[in-house]
């Protein structure tokens, strides 16, 4: 019976070594600047559940490094929809080519997906105003500013100011 609930355990054990050993592998060979071996690394990474988040954002830096846009976003897309908490590393990445960095005109699919994003319920304010800056800026580069106007309203600016007199911020 002891042989019975001993293996698994075992199993358990042996599986999470090798989890980590893969990980610190990937992550060991991107500190050596040996980026082709280490997104083969974290391609492997990727196919295992327990470690896909973590592989997907080592796969998005890398192909940041590489000059590989398109391909950084499809990894930190991947890497935002499977994570629990994905926002720190949305505000970190977001004006990088990984998320939302653009000459203002936005690909289809960066649109979509920051449209998505504005959807869900766990968004904060101030990543919700970095989202909308990016379409009103979006919409602007496409010369489409009543839709760039109507998205300006929902960051919430204040636009209206009134002076009332000196301001000196001595602590």
């Amino acid at each position: 019976m002891k042989r019975i609930f001993l293996f698994p355990l075992l199993f358990f054990c042996v599986s999470m070594q090798v989890q980590a050993a893969s990980l610190n592998e990937a992550w060991a060979l991107f500190k050596d600047n040996k980026l082709s071996d280490a997104k083969y690394a974290f391609e492997r990474c990727s196919q295992d559940a327990a470690m896909k988040e973590e592989a997907f954002l080592g796969l998005t830096l890398i192909c940041q490094m590489t000059n590989k846009d398109d391909e950084a976003f499809k990894y930190f897309k991947e890497f935002f929809l499977i994570s629990k908490n994905p926002y720190p590393y949305a505000y970190a990445m977001y004006h990088t080519a990984s998320f939302a960095y653009s000459d203002g005109k936005l690909k289809k699919e960066r649109l979509a997906f920051i449209e998505e994003v504005l959807k869900r319920e766990d968004v904060d304010g101030t990543f919700k105003t970095n989202l909308y800056q990016s379409l009103v800026n979006h919409y602007l580069a496409i010369n489409k500013s009543d839709k760039a106007k109507e998205f300006r309203k929902n960051i919430g600016a204040i636009d209206k100011w009134q002076m009332l007199g000196e301001f000196e911020n001595i602590s």
